[in-house]
């Protein structure tokens, strides 16, 4: 028995290998991306900090920068 394709099954599936490609040009772009990045930092050790403190509770029990409804 001979499967029958839809005008809408051709569409979707043109549609999907299509962002599928454009995915995968975005994956290989940051891959690159990476490898320069580290190939510029070189052995060096890179930091990570937090731009604020994380939140701390008060005596009320409300957590300090909060926003009460």
């Amino acid at each position: 028995m001979a499967t029958v394709l839809y005008p809408r099954q051709i569409l979707v599936a043109a549609m999907a290998g299509w962002i599928t490609r454009q995915q995968d040009a975005v994956v290989d772009y940051l891959r690159e991306e990476n490898r320069v990045l580290k190939e510029q930092l070189g052995r060096g050790r890179c930091e990570w900090r937090l731009a604020s403190t994380p939140p701390t509770i008060t005596v009320s029990g409300i957590t300090k920068g909060s926003i009460i409804a």
